[in-house]
């Protein structure tokens, strides 16, 4: 199956070899059309993994700080209860 789907592929590179829009503009042989289409694509591309950073790095940020916030109030609970215990008489 995916011999085939590779296949596939292969053989029809040829024929989508580029969209109508970006043939025409290649074909008119001017540099700065062609290169506004490089640049609009990579803009295209980059967004989705932009966002997915984005959203990665504000969760990771917002774990740190629960981890961080449960962590002092542990010591903060132990600290606590450590006041509170009446002091042992020693003979």
């Amino acid at each position: 199956m995916v011999c085939l789907l590779l296949c596939f592929c292969f053989l029809a590179a040829a024929t989508a070899s580029a969209c109508p829009g970006c043939k025409e503009g290649l074909s008119a042989n001017e540099q700065r059309i062609a290169e506004g289409y490089f640049w609009s694509i990579l803009f295209m591309l980059s967004m989705p993994m932009l966002i997915a950073g984005t959203f990665g790095t504000y969760v990771y940020i917002e774990v740190r700080r629960a981890r961080r916030d449960r962590e002092q109030l542990a010591a903060a609970e132990a600290a606590g209860s450590e006041a509170n215990e009446p002091a042992s008489i020693s003979s």
